[in-house]
């Protein structure tokens, strides 16, 4: 396993700072009504900085979607026990995605 520079780590915390609040935003605002500038505020960063982490907005967005889809697929593959009958696997997946929502 490597072992992340403290730069390497620097860079990671402040992109999981923009997704967190693009995220946030994008929630309460939506995409379209969602500026940059306003995400760039809201971390403490240029808006330029934002560019240096994800090209575009809709590379942000991506991201977004990407991060909650990793981190289901991972909740799911904790929740469902490989002798699980289909039922209760469906059960647990509701579940999840119910618990997921109220987050």
């Amino acid at each position: 396993m490597k072992d992340f520079s403290f730069k390497e780590k620097q860079v990671a915390r402040r992109e999981q700072e923009i997704l967190q609040t693009a995220r946030r935003m994008f929630a309460g605002k939506g995409f379209y009504d969602t500026n940059l500038n306003d995400v760039a505020q809201e971390v403490g960063i240029a808006r330029g900085t934002i560019y240096l982490h994800f090209p575009t907005k809709e590379d942000l967005l991506l991201a977004i979607i990407n991060q909650a889809e990793e981190q289901l697929l991972t909740r799911l593959n904790e929740a469902i026990e490989p002798g699980d009958d289909p039922v209760t696997k469906v059960r647990k997946v509701l579940e999840e995605l119910l618990h997921m929502y109220e987050n």
